[in-house]
């Protein structure tokens, strides 16, 4: 359940765009993706997994609306195309949910963390290909 997205960003983000890729995109995705993925995990489910252990329904909530709100800087950036409002901070906010959730169920975050980091690299990917990075 965890991977389920990442499948699809996978198929719309970074498939259509595989032709495109050379070392520079590459490069810049990867340590992009890692340190986003493994900071973002760490705060938005590691430390709401401890701190709100003993509410498990406040720690995902909270978790996840404030992950979502996280994301609407980004969709600030008037330069850069993300997809519509909806498609990043509604996202996040599913993400959030279901990796909260996830991560609680399994008390650890190594599945989320992983899940997150393949699913930056699909979509960072895509995101620098089609904004001319």
């Amino acid at each position: 359940m965890t991977f389920l997205p990442v499948a699809g960003v996978f198929f719309v983000k970074f498939l259509p765009n595989i032709h495109l890729i050379d070392v520079r995109i590459t490069t810049l995705v990867l340590i992009n993706s890692v340190i986003n993925g493994f900071i973002e995990e760490l705060y938005w489910r590691g430390l709401f997994l401890v701190k709100f252990k003993k509410n498990n329904s406040v720690g995902l909530w909270l978790a996840s609306f404030l992950f979502a709100a996280w994301h609407i800087s980004l969709y600030s950036i008037s330069e850069v195309s993300f997809g519509g409002f909806f498609a990043l901070v509604g996202g996040a906010f599913l993400l959030g949910a279901l990796w909260s959730y996830c991560s609680r169920k399994l008390d650890n975050i190594i599945f989320s963390l992983i899940a997150h980091i393949l699913l930056n690299i699909f979509a960072f990917t895509g995101l620098y290909l089609e904004n001319g990075f």
